[in-house]
């Protein structure tokens, strides 16, 4: 009975603990499902089913088993919460169960109504103020509402057994969170660790859904959470020109000692000793037209290669090479 069941409004699974004095309602952790129970289409606010309190319509006996949803964040709020906050006796005669800060649910206020109906009283007579009335006024002269009292009598046997869970229940629940307040503190501030690392703020990262019920599931379990329980979270998006460690126009040098300028796609930006080098080297050749800056270095390069090669064959024509290792003074290098 107390393992969780579909949830009520939106027919998920729900993990928790029923919600209703019943334990035949369960509940997600969504807030649109809270609030759906909260609203007049599933639960009333007087279990008389009139708009005020001091006004009733159904009969006395009907407080007794009417299932009621108590709010389990009012009563977490509380410090000093009693089963009494949900089951006042009032009145002398016709007694009745009055409940503070509790809605009833409507189906079931609905089902009463329908069996007032069919006793056929006069409706005028049943709507009082200040007190209900009883069944038991009415036994002489219809006996369907003496029937209609010992259903109801049963009724609020069974409801008052099933009640005493749902205290227990709501207690859990106020001492579960009593006892998560440091463990919910501690979580939020390695949440606010990763969320200072990603360059954001708390309350950006708590906006997330999963983020959310992974907080509340540790607090729920009494868990302290790590680094590694929010992975989920997508990386920050760095800035790609603080990432970009190659500068166009630093010295070759600490560029790995090449020699070789990291060209640009601006030509101003060339290094102009490297680019006179060039043309001393190679005469009048020109880079074809249309090339970018990349391709003229290269076609200038393979140029300045097929030069050197030229000048060395030449050279050895010239001179032919010594027959010995030793004898080196003829090649010209």
């Amino acid at each position: 009975m107390v393992t969780g069941g579909p949830c009520a409004v939106c027919s998920r699974w729900a993990g928790f603990p029923p919600c209703t004095s019943d334990l035949s309602t369960s509940l997600s952790l969504q807030e649109q499902c809270l609030a759906e129970l909260r609203s007049d289409r599933h639960t009333h606010k007087n279990w008389s089913l009139t708009g005020s309190s001091k006004r009733f319509f159904l009969p006395s006996e009907v407080s007794f088993w009417v299932p009621y949803y108590a709010d389990v964040a009012d009563i977490c709020r509380k410090q000093k919460w009693q089963p009494s906050n949900c089951r006042t006796v009032e009145g002398p005669y016709p007694t009745y169960i009055k409940r503070r800060g509790c809605r009833f649910l409507l189906d079931d206020l609905n089902s009463a109504m329908s069996d007032v109906c069919s006793l056929d009283l006069d409706a005028s007579y049943l709507e009082v103020e200040h007190a209900p009335w009883s069944l038991s006024d009415w036994h002489r002269e219809n006996k369907l509402s003496k029937v209609l009292a010992i259903n109801y009598k049963e009724r609020a046997n069974a409801h008052g057994a099933l009640e005493t869970i749902y205290w227990a229940i709501l207690e859990w629940h106020r001492q579960s969170y009593e006892a998560g307040k440091s463990i919910r503190k501690a979580n939020l501030a390695v949440l606010a660790t990763i969320a200072e690392d990603r360059g954001t703020t708390l309350e950006a990262v708590q906006k997330d859904d999963r983020t959310q019920r992974v907080l509340a599931a540790f607090s729920r379990d009494l868990e302290h959470v790590s680094l590694s329980t929010f992975h989920y979270l997508p990386p920050v998006e760095k800035d790609r020109r603080k990432c970009n460690t190659r500068n166009p126009r630093a010295d070759p040098k600490k560029l790995g000692g090449s020699g070789v300028d990291v060209p640009t796609n601006d030509v101003s930006k060339v290094p102009q000793r490297r680019s006179r080098t060039f043309r001393d080297l190679v005469g009048s050749q020109e880079a074809p037209e249309g090339k970018t800056l990349r391709v003229a270095a290269q076609y200038q390069i393979t140029t300045l290669y097929a030069y050197l090669h030229y000048d060395i064959y030449y050279s050895n024509l010239e001179s032919p090479l010594p027959s010995s290792r030793t004898e080196k003074s003829g090649v010209r290098r």
